[in-house]
């Protein structure tokens, strides 16, 4: 009887030992679970060596949704928009394929169909025109004089006068002269006309260019008629100093002179009818 009795507690101390050790296999670990960078706060639960989480804490975590049926539980997870499909027809196409389907397939593959029934768009034309549409618009051109110009642009009238100068102390003094005379004048003034041509950038620039080019036109055109009128052997139009108070050709060249300075020095091109 006593043997039955012990044998007995040995039964239910097993029971109960094997109970323990259950519950000690199931109880919450020391592990912590990150999910997506986020910790679960509820601790994970290893039975039979694999890991365990509540459903309700993984839902949360992952902005889901679970539903609990009676037979089953329901969990929805969202995952990110997946890219669009590619058009069926730009699948690979085998080497020996005729050259009638590779045309159909780069047809279908070059056009995609445009919403309510347009007609077909060119996908390199849509991309170069999102491309287009993204691109941002190109600064607008620079107004006014430039610096630059505006510098060149004063030598080349200061050259001009000193040509001028020349011409009305031969004219006031009676000097003799001839073309050679004035060749380095001239081949100054059109040397300082080109560097203005290249360090033209501007509208205001351009324009303005075209008035120095018209007074060394003017400044040209005069001399050739005092040289002219020297070689003709007219003392009262290229000896007399007083000549040059009624030389119309010359008020123009000096109006226009003064003019271009003013102008060249505001910043702004304007024009004036002297330059002409």
């Amino acid at each position: 009887m006593k043997n039955v009795r012990n044998f007995r507690f040995l039964i239910w101390l097993g029971f109960v030992l094997a109970l323990a050790g259950t519950l000690f296999a199931q109880s919450t670990s020391d592990k912590v679970l990150v999910v997506n960078g986020k910790t679960v706060d509820s601790g994970v639960i290893q039975i039979g060596g694999h890991a365990y989480v509540d459903v309700e804490t993984l839902a949360q975590l992952t902005n889901g949704t679970y539903v609990v049926d009676p037979h089953r539980v329901v969990l929805n997870i969202p995952v990110a928009n997946a890219p669009a499909p590619a058009v069926a027809a730009a699948a690979t196409i085998p080497a020996t394929a005729t050259p009638a389907a590779k045309t159909a397939a780069d047809k279908a593959t070059a056009e995609v169909t445009a919403p309510n029934g347009a007609a077909p768009v060119s996908s390199s034309a849509a991309a170069a025109n999102e491309a287009a549409s993204e691109e941002p618009a190109p600064p607008p051109p620079p107004k006014g004089i430039s610096r630059q110009f505006a510098s060149v642009a004063i030598a080349t009238l200061a050259d001009m006068r000193e040509w001028r100068g020349a011409i009305s102390a031969m004219i006031s003094h009676g000097l003799a002269v001839s073309d050679a005379w004035a060749a380095g004048y001239r081949d100054q003034a059109q040397s300082d006309l080109a560097q203005a041509e290249i360090a033209a950038t501007t509208e205001d620039d351009r324009n303005a260019l075209q008035l120095l080019r018209s007074e060394e036109s003017n400044l040209e055109s005069w001399w050739n008629t005092v040289l002219g009128q020297r070689q003709n052997l007219n003392g009262a139009s290229t000896i007399d100093p007083d000549a040059l108070k009624n030389d119309p050709m010359l008020a123009k060249i000096r109006s226009c002179s003064q003019f271009l300075n003013s102008m060249i020095v505001s910043g702004t091109f304007s024009d004036n009818s002297a330059c002409h």
